[in-house]
């Protein structure tokens, strides 16, 4: 997906920006959950997640608008 928004020359410098944060998420995610999931039940954690997904779509609405915007980045 990145490839999308940048140019072919700028892919790999962008890759490695997104790739140190995507990495951190990615491992601090299970134990965050089972913290909420044992502090605070799994009917809210649920509706966190949820929360969640809608806000990734919307930014990944925003980014295609954005996207659509901008000059040719070939």
């Amino acid at each position: 997906m990145p490839l999308v928004f940048y140019a072919k020359a700028d892919y790999p410098a962008a890759m490695s920006v997104i790739a140190l944060p995507m990495n951190l998420i990615n491992a601090l995610a299970p134990p965050v959950l089972v913290a909420l999931l044992s502090e605070i039940g799994v009917q809210a954690v649920f509706m966190l997640l949820r929360m969640l997904s809608v806000l990734a779509l919307g930014v990944l609405l925003l980014l295609n608008t954005v996207r659509g915007k901008s000059p040719d980045m070939e």
